[in-house]
């Protein structure tokens, strides 16, 4: 089986492996919080696109193809937790653009993206 480049929990190791400049660890466990969010099926949500629940924190509502596409294992890091590492790709079948940091599949029409 080939190494997906985009496995969030492989890029985690790797990224645990750099020192700063006094050689101290730049990413570590001790600050680490999860957060749980719920995703929600509504088919009148666009594929590929998710619409914040108005009234519950955390909770998003997402087209059901685009809930299949999901990769289950979505990690941010940063101080907030808001730092983007965006990585848009295009789906050769469909065309469509995402953010492939967040998908297994394509959203819009759930090819493969392993090669």
């Amino acid at each position: 089986m080939k190494k997906d480049p985009h496995n969030p929990n492989a890029i985690y190791e790797q990224l645990k492996t750099l020192t700063n400049a006094a050689g101290l660890p730049l990413v570590g466990s001790s600050a680490s919080q999860e957060i749980k969010v719920r995703i929600l099926p509504k088919n009148n949500v666009t594929p590929g696109k998710f619409k914040a629940h108005p009234t519950c924190p955390d909770t998003w509502f997402a087209h059901p193809q685009t809930i299949l596409a999901l990769r289950p294992d979505v990690f941010v890091l940063g101080e907030n937790g808001l730092e983007d590492f965006e990585l848009l790709c295009q789906c050769n079948i469909c065309h469509q653009s995402f953010d492939r940091q967040f998908f297994i599949l394509c959203p819009y029409c759930l090819k493969d993206l392993h090669p």
